[in-house]
């Protein structure tokens, strides 16, 4: 770890979780992050790495696919609806990146996800 970070890391890691959650929609990329913290992407990235088990991107990564999904399940928006929320300037590249994330193109995620969810409901 970096030296005198240590007894940091705690703080900086529980700041970067808020500022996840309050930007993700908006925000990125990990300088996108590491600025507000007064950090280089760099020196966030490796008690990001120590502590998650995973980089900075793949966290970031992880919360806009998590949203992504919640609103293909949950919501009747359109996909390009969904992209312009989660920041993304065109639904070409959301799609790009939720099937490069997810292995299923969004389309195909929401038909299975009200799939299960008439079979689970029919019960």
């Amino acid at each position: 770890m970096l030296a005198g970070l240590s007894n940091f890391t705690p703080f900086v890691l529980q700041k970067l979780r808020d500022l996840t959650e309050q930007h993700y929609r908006q925000k990125h990329t990990p300088a996108d992050y590491a600025g507000p913290l007064n950090l280089s992407p760099k020196a966030l990235g490796e008690p990001t790495r120590i502590h998650f088990q995973k980089t900075l991107t793949d966290l970031i990564k992880e919360r806009l696919v998590m949203e992504a999904q919640r609103a293909l399940y949950l919501s009747a928006k359109s996909i390009k609806e969904i992209a312009c929320t989660l920041g993304f300037s065109d639904a070409y590249y959301f799609s790009r990146f939720f099937k490069h994330n997810t292995a299923v193109a969004p389309r195909q995620y929401r038909h299975a996800a009200w799939a299960t969810q008439s079979v689970h409901s029919s019960k």
